[in-house]
């Protein structure tokens, strides 16, 4: 087995089939086809199924498939670490971040790192705390923005900073704090079940006794303030979501009090697997970057 044959593998997946796949890679088929058949009897395994519409990976395919691009992307890292110089990050990281958090701090922070750094290159990937911890374990993703309430396991992890939810709505009846137990009545727009701000609102609620009075849920955060400035409905959101989208429109926001609603952002990588030169730069640099935002 080699890298090229590695390389071989994914462009068929991503090409859908191995006539277009062989195309692009400037082969015959039939050869394309032996290395593919060569790579499945090292590894004792079939990998691709052919059918009307071309082919599909086998569950041992997926997992070797994820393997193969994690491999592949160190070695272009390993290729990109030997010809920058030391001082100057040059390079791609992939990033996962959680889309609450996309635009309050991922493209803040991909800015600044352009503009600090110009020959980075970003990969940005939007997805849940445990999809961005698996990218960082298996090796697909070099950092991860994320909330947890403990550092994750087996990650390096830098704590950025804690986040407090807001109560947001159109009435104009009090702008003070407000408590969780205030909100029990009344209705709110949430995220779907499963979502980690919904997960952390659900337990909140919980700890007092109470349950969330939900009528509506959205998968966005946006359609959450888009649906409490229309006067309506009224929603909870981290403090990361008040400045997106133009803001809160008609609606205002209030604090959660007694107790504190908030959750806990950490920055991570893999406690296993070695960081690019980029990578590293980025993981030193995202806690400044993180705290300037937090301090506006």
């Amino acid at each position: 087995m080699d890298l090229r044959q590695l390389k071989y593998l994914v462009r068929i997946v991503e090409c859908g089939s191995f006539s277009a796949a062989a195309r692009q890679l400037g082969m015959v088929q039939p050869s394309l086809s032996k290395q593919i058949a060569l790579l499945e009897s090292e590894l004792h395994a079939q990998l691709l199924t052919r059918n009307a519409r071309g082919v599909r990976l086998t569950p041992a395919g997926i997992r070797v498939l994820n393997h193969a691009q994690a491999m592949l992307r160190q070695e272009r890292e390993l290729l990109s670490a030997a010809r920058e110089l030391p001082s100057i990050p040059a390079g791609i990281v992939a990033l996962g971040v959680l889309p609450s958090l996309a635009q309050s701090l991922g493209v803040p922070l991909v800015a600044h790192i352009l503009k600090k750094w110009p020959q980075v290159q970003f990969q940005v990937v939007e997805a849940p705390t445990a999809s961005i911890l698996e990218g960082v374990h298996r090796g697909n993703l070099d950092l991860g923005l994320i909330t947890a309430d403990t550092p994750p396991a087996d990650t390096r992890s830098i704590r950025l900073r804690a986040e407090r939810f807001f109560f947001v709505s159109c009435s104009t009846e009090n702008d003070s704090d407000i408590s969780l137990a205030a909100l029990a009545g009344q209705a709110l727009a949430l995220p779907v079940k499963g979502n980690a701000i919904r997960d952390q609102i659900d337990r909140s609620f919980n700890t007092i006794g109470h349950q969330a009075k939900v009528v509506a849920e959205f998968e966005s955060v946006i359609s959450l303030l888009v649906a409490a400035s229309s006067g309506a409905i009224s929603t909870i959101v981290p403090a990361c979501a008040l400045g997106i989208h133009g803001g809160l429109g008609a609606a205002h926001a209030r604090r959660i009090v007694k107790p504190a609603l908030s959750r806990t952002l950490w920055l991570c990588a893999s406690s296993i697997l070695p960081m690019s030169a980029a990578a590293a730069a980025l993981f030193d640099e995202v806690p400044r970057v993180a705290r300037a935002r937090s301090a506006r």
